[in-house]
This record gives structure tokens, sequence and C-alpha cells, in this order.
């Protein structure tokens, strides 16, 4: 499996394509670690390395963030072994329950902002 890495305009984030699907539909940001834990084995796996401080899944594409003092010289090749491994072992990116959280906070977020009538 080769995987390509492409900068981003924000230099503590990478963006990593390894070649395959990642999410069939929509997208997924994890900035905790616990919520990751919860809802996607393979962001909870790159939340487990140090210095990541952020995983966003898209359809083609994975994108890790580091804190600051993080080396990418070093981080970097950890996140092509755990994203290599999860991916060779077969293994979920998210389960089913991710799109209907998703669906679950938006409503929430809706229900708890309703939005102000002009007068």
């Amino acid at each position: 499996m080769f995987i390509q890495t492409e900068p981003t305009p924000n230099p503590a984030t990478l963006k990593f394509l390894p070649g395959r699907t990642v999410i069939a539909s929509g997208t997924a940001n994890f900035i905790e670690a616990e919520t990751a834990a919860r809802l996607s084995p393979l962001a909870a796996r790159l939340f487990s390395l140090p210095e990541v401080t952020g995983v966003f899944l898209g359809a083609d594409f994975i994108t890790v963030t580091k804190d600051g003092a993080g080396d990418w010289y070093q981080l970097k090749p950890a996140i092509l072994a755990v994203i290599m491994e999860h991916f060779t072992a077969g293994r979920p990116v998210s389960p089913r329950s991710t799109v209907r959280w998703r669906k679950r906070a938006k409503k929430m977020r809706t229900k708890s902002f309703p939005r102000s009538r002009s007068c």
C-alpha cells in the first residue's frame, strides 16, 4: 500500500491519501481523543500517537494535526504506519453509528440555537 502525503496551508496539518475510500459519505472531524475513541477506531489509533491533536476524515483522505512542538520528521512515519496497518488489516474507519451521531448532533444544534426572527 502506498500512501501519498500533501502539505496543507496550515503547517501543523498534513494530508494523507491512502488511495482508497476513507469514508463513503460525509466527513468526520475529531478534536478530542475521547470522541475519536467512541466513533472511529482509525482516529483513536492516530490520537494515541504523541503530539496528535486533531484528525479529519474525508472521502479519500485523512488530515492529521499536530501540536506546535511536534516534528513531522519523527511523527509522519508513525502516522503512515498506523494508517497502513489499519487498512491492510481491514479494520473499519468508523462504525455505522457515526452517521447517526452526526445527524443527532446536527438536530441538537438546531434545537439548542433556534433562529431569531427579525422584527
